[in-house]
C-alpha cells in the first residue's frame, strides 16, 4: 500500500452488543492488514497500516464506537 508509513497493533475490547456490527464493517477498513479474535483482555487484535498520527486518530475514532481500543505503534520488526 503506497503512502502507508506507520504500522500499528490495535487491541479492541468489543462491547458484547456490538460484536456482530463490528464483524459486518471489518472489511470496510482498507487499513486492516490482519485481524484476529483472541483470548485475553482484548478480544480483537488487528495489525493496521496508517499514514501518520492523524490517520491513527481517525481510525481509532472509527473503531472505538464498538468498544475500548488500545494501540501500539510498531517501531521495529525483530523477526
Amino acid at each position: 500500500k503506497l503512502g502507508i508509513q506507520m504500522p500499528v497493533i490495535i487491541g479492541l475490547k468489543l462491547s458484547f452488543s456490538k460484536i456482530d456490527a463490528f464483524y459486518k464493517v471489518l472489511n470496510d477498513y482498507p487499513e486492516v492488514e490482519q485481524c484476529y479474535r483472541v483470548t485475553g483482555e482484548e478480544c480483537i487484535i488487528m495489525k493496521v497500516n496508517l499514514r501518520d498520527n492523524a490517520h491513527l486518530l481517525e481510525f481509532i475514532n472509527k473503531v472505538s464506537v464498538y468498544g475500548f481500543s488500545k494501540s501500539s505503534v510498531i517501531i521495529e520488526r525483530l523477526v
